[in-house]
């Protein structure tokens, strides 16, 4: 058993196979770890050294290699920081040991007595939490994230022991937002993905860092991070990682550059909401074609009648609005759902939850579904009224939870407002349109009584005047520039200024530019605030103060924390 060489991380020392002699490498490398501890005055911990022997090693090696350095072998499965030292072919064995840990933490819950309230806290802010760190690192398998779930639900929904409860919801309709009419738990699965991504991420993005270095050398010396492929021989910490991978790949979006690494047709690379791919029909000729073939080189520009030739018009439009730097820029991935163009793992959950129902809208329920059954004066109080129409004199009988006011004259209404008169007790109805009805009960109409609830009713606060902010001058001796952007939607193009005043409030110079593009607002103010400096420049003002109202493009110019962002390569 030979070194052919070693792995030095987090004071662990892997041996691999090699075709020496054992007596002797071994000696070397204690030798090794001699003139380590002399240099450095640390000593190695026996008592917490560990080695590991793969399946091909005889048990004579494994003796006499124990004996000469001293140290205990490791087990399968054994944990090393917190994490399984090996992944075998037994995933879910391989970290079965964090829903040994859930169901402890739901054990010690059961025998008191928590409210719903409470068990949610508990569910979010423990249970849910304890898988995170593992799944940072590894892919957990899918039957162990549904066994958590499973445990999870019948915490939720009560169950103890044997006792089984109903599961009143699906767990896909819990797991959304509470905004959309969830609970906001966790999908596990989508979760773990999202925090890989951030791995993928880092890898992208921290080329200069150890991180990098080590996997690029391992498993994709020769091409990039974006088309690296699984490999039998990789560790199961890269093939978790190319998960997340997909999920950049889905969600993320191309920043045009110089447009030769962005494929029309394959990549995601329109400004625009889901899907950011190019819809319209390919060109048989331009199947493996770059976005640079669409620009004009010499003056970085689109070339207008080859787009409007090509795609939809629609896209083509979306097409020729994307702003172009003046210098040739390398293309760069950035996460469109965030400002800074970074990834973040809460909006990369946000994105693997709206890709599971396709994007799609929600829209609130009508006000009038279900209006009556949540009102529990109803049921008593349908029994006492009848309801006839004021136009038309239809009488109309009290069926069900709603009503249904049939008009002659001015045909169906079924668009009601509901007000409760709390003070008399009964239900005042009344109609949005159309027919108006008349309801009478123990105390009266429902017109007089309207009249009263009206008058009960406070007037709303006045609104306070909205308080501009106003231009201040600068100290003496120093210059102010102000810059803004606008857009024309109707001209489908957009528009900036720049003014440089002086500390009287003097203006010295100004500036108007058209753009014959239809920006978005980061962009024209990010495009407005760059030639507000190239302007200064030009002038040769050298001490100036830059302001402007765009919050976004401001921290950008002054943390320089937006390189990501659409709009960086304007700045």
């Amino acid at each position: 058993m030979g070194c052919s060489h070693d792995e030095l991380c987090e004071n662990s020392v892997v041996l691999y196979h090699g075709e020496w002699s054992i007596h002797e490498d071994c000696h070397n490398v204690l030798k090794i770890l001699g003139e380590y501890e002399s240099w450095s005055g640390q000593k190695i911990n026996k008592e917490k050294t560990a080695i590991f022997f793969s399946k091909s090693t005889t048990n004579e090696a494994k003796s006499s290699i124990k004996n000469l350095f001293q140290v205990q072998e490791v087990k399968s499965y054994e944990k090393y920081l917190g994490l399984p030292s090996f992944v075998g072919r037994g995933k879910k064995a391989s970290f079965n040991y964090i829903k040994e840990r859930v169901w402890r933490k739901l054990q010690g819950w059961e025998g008191k007595l928590l409210s719903q309230a409470g068990r949610e806290v508990l569910i979010k802010a423990v249970i849910q939490a304890i898988p995170t760190y593992a799944m940072g690192c590894f892919k957990l398998p899918l039957g162990l994230c549904d066994d958590i779930e499973a445990m999870i639900k019948k915490f939720w929904w009560g169950q103890r022991g044997n006792r089984r409860k109903i599961h009143w919801i699906w767990w896909s309709e819990l797991t959304k937002s509470k905004m959309v009419g969830g609970m906001g738990f966790r999908d596990l699965a989508h979760f773990n993905d999202t925090l890989l991504a951030k791995q993928a991420w880092r890898l992208l993005h921290n080329k200069e860092t150890l991180f990098y270095k080590a996997f690029k050398a391992k498993f994709f010396p020769n091409t990039s991070l974006l088309e690296a492929k699984e490999t039998s021989s990789g560790s199961y910490a890269w093939k978790s990682i190319l998960y997340g991978r997909d999920v950049i790949l889905d969600g993320a979006c191309w920043r045009v550059g110089n447009g030769k690494s962005i494929k029309i047709w394959q990549h995601h690379w329109l400004p625009r909401k889901h899907p950011t791919k190019i819809l319209s029909p390919m060109v048989e000729t331009m199947e493996e074609a770059t976005v640079d073939c669409l620009i004009n080189e010499e003056a970085r520009t689109w070339n207008v009648a080859m787009i409007d030739g090509i795609f939809a018009p629609q896209e083509a439009e979306e097409i020729k609005n994307i702003p172009l730097a003046r210098e040739v820029t390398e293309d760069s991935l950035y996460w469109p759902w965030e400002h800074d163009g970074r990834y973040s793992c809460k909006t990369g959950y946000r994105f693997l939850k709206e890709d599971e129902v396709g994007f799609q809208v929600i829209e609130n329920q009508d006000h009038e579904d279900g209006l009556w059954k949540k009102n529990n004066a109803v049921i008593d109080a349908r029994k006492k009224l009848k309801t006839f129409c004021t136009r038309c004199g239809v009488v109309n009988s009290w069926t069900g939870y709603g009503v249904l006011i049939a008009c002659g004259i001015s045909g169906t209404n079924s668009a009601l407002q509901v007000s409760v008169n709390y003070w008399h007790r009964y239900l005042i109805i009344i109609g949005n349109q159309g027919c108006l009805p008349l309801i009478s009960g123990p105390y009266g109409t429902n017109e007089t009584s309207f009249d009263e609830f009206q008058a009960l009713k406070m007037a709303p606060p006045p609104s306070r005047p909205v308080r501009r902010p106003r231009w201040k001058p600068p100290d003496r001796g120093s210059l102010k520039i102000n810059f803004d952007g606008a857009i024309f939607a109707e001209e489908n193009c957009s528009g900036l200024g720049v003014v440089i005043r002086d500390g009287k409030g003097l203006v010295l110079a100004s500036m108007t530019e058209r753009i014959l593009q239809q920006l978005r607002p980061e962009e024209i103010e990010a495009l407005a605030a760059s030639r507000a400096l190239e302007f200064a420049r030009d002038l040769d003002i050298t001490d100036a103060v830059l302001e402007g109202d765009s919050l976004m493009v401001m921290s950008a110019l002054k943390f320089e924390n937006f390189g990501l962002a659409p709009f960086g390569l304007l700045l």
